[in-house]
């Protein structure tokens, strides 16, 4: 035993394996190498600030665990939980550049464009998911395993793969105007000359873009989970044969 901190995240990720129904202080100063009094206080604070953490007590101890996310009952397994989770929320998600939104990866390292199979990163955890920073790739130059380094304590992560279909977007016109509606001062944009006879609206706010119609926008399709790391365990578990195809 060490005389160390405990973080929220390593608690979440024992708590979360389940490998127990219940956790009692002396199980989880166990499992990670702290004393008793320490793991039963971050497990009290832990259960005072989520929701989701579980408290009863058994005979004169305390016991704790992790009560299962909306409809995850209804799967076996708690990772195919996830991994469908994650396909539900990429499965056609809009994947291209803010800045170029015809392409799923950067220019210098692409493009990937319609037709075009890609590896991105994501993390977060149902119903929360997101892409981690510029970690996109073409399928040629896919990975195999998450990087050490890139595996974050207490966070689930996945390597999920799919293919580019190409639409229509408008990034700013997902809804119809008034008639009389003033978008230039609405949002504070402004007309600018972006080539000889055509222009763009330029709205300025956190940054400032060229907003205009893209007839070739990116969105991801037939999305598989290659590799998925449980609550930032490393245990990374591929998805049959997938890497491969």
């Amino acid at each position: 035993m060490v005389n160390r901190k405990v973080t929220d995240g390593e608690l979440m990720a024992l708590l979360k394996r389940r490998e127990e129904p219940v956790y009692d202080a002396g199980k989880v100063a166990e499992e990670l190498d702290v004393s008793r009094p320490t793991a039963l206080n971050r497990l009290q604070v832990l259960a005072e600030g989520r929701g989701d953490v579980r408290r009863t007590s058994i005979g004169q101890a305390d016991v704790f665990w992790v009560e299962k996310a909306e409809n995850e009952a209804d799967y076996d397994d708690r990772l195919d939980f996830l991994k469908q989770s994650v396909i539900d929320e990429f499965e056609d998600k809009f994947v291209g550049l803010y800045t170029e939104p015809w392409t799923a990866v950067h220019p210098d390292d692409g493009p990937a464009t319609g037709g075009d199979r890609i590896q991105l990163l994501v993390e977060g955890e149902p119903g929360n998911w997101k892409l981690a920073q510029g970690q996109r790739r073409l399928w040629e130059n896919r990975r195999d395993a998450i990087p050490e380094e890139l595996i974050i304590a207490g966070e689930t992560q996945a390597l999920i793969s799919g293919t580019l279909h190409e639409q229509p977007t408008v990034p700013i016109a997902h809804v119809s105007y008034e008639p009389d509606w003033d978008i230039e001062e609405a949002v504070g944009a402004q007309w600018v000359d972006v080539a000889p006879e055509r222009q763009a609206l330029m709205c300025i706010g956190e940054k400032n873009y060229l907003v205009e119609p893209c007839n070739n926008a990116v969105f991801l399709d037939r999305v598989r989970v290659d590799i998925l790391s449980p609550e930032g365990e490393g245990a990374e578990c591929v998805d049959g044969g997938v890497l491969s195809q």
